[in-house]
């Protein structure tokens, strides 16, 4: 991935996750190491910086690095007992981003060594 891009997706996602840049950062290479590892290519196409962007923000999610408002669950009124819920769903890693993906997925087809028959 172009430098100019990746420091632009830094930028967005330190927006939305107060992390050191450190974090952050390891946070995008585990996202585009998976992009391509799935995709078989070898570089991120320009075209995919959205779906990058937005893998990472499901990532961050995932791992509890956004934080939420939690919101009440439960309220009891005899000793007032407040519970609160957790209102972020941890899903598996890239729910739903396989048929995004997928419009990026090359073959990989091994190449055979040898005389041709």
């Amino acid at each position: 991935m172009e430098e100019n891009r990746k420091a632009l997706l830094l930028k967005w996602l330190k927006k939305k996750i107060n992390k050191p840049d450190e974090d952050i950062d390891f946070l995008l290479k585990r996202v585009i190491s998976h992009f391509l590892n799935y995709t078989n290519l070898s570089k991120v196409p320009k075209e995919a910086d959205v779906l990058i962007y937005d893998m990472a923000i499901s990532l961050a999610t995932d791992e509890g690095l956004i934080a939420f408002d939690s919101k009440v669950k439960q309220i009891k009124r005899g000793d007032t007992a407040i519970t609160y819920g957790d209102s972020k769903v941890l899903s598996s890693f890239f729910s739903g981003y396989e048929t995004r993906l997928n419009h990026f997925r090359t073959l990989n087809i091994p190449k055979v060594g040898g005389k041709s028959e």
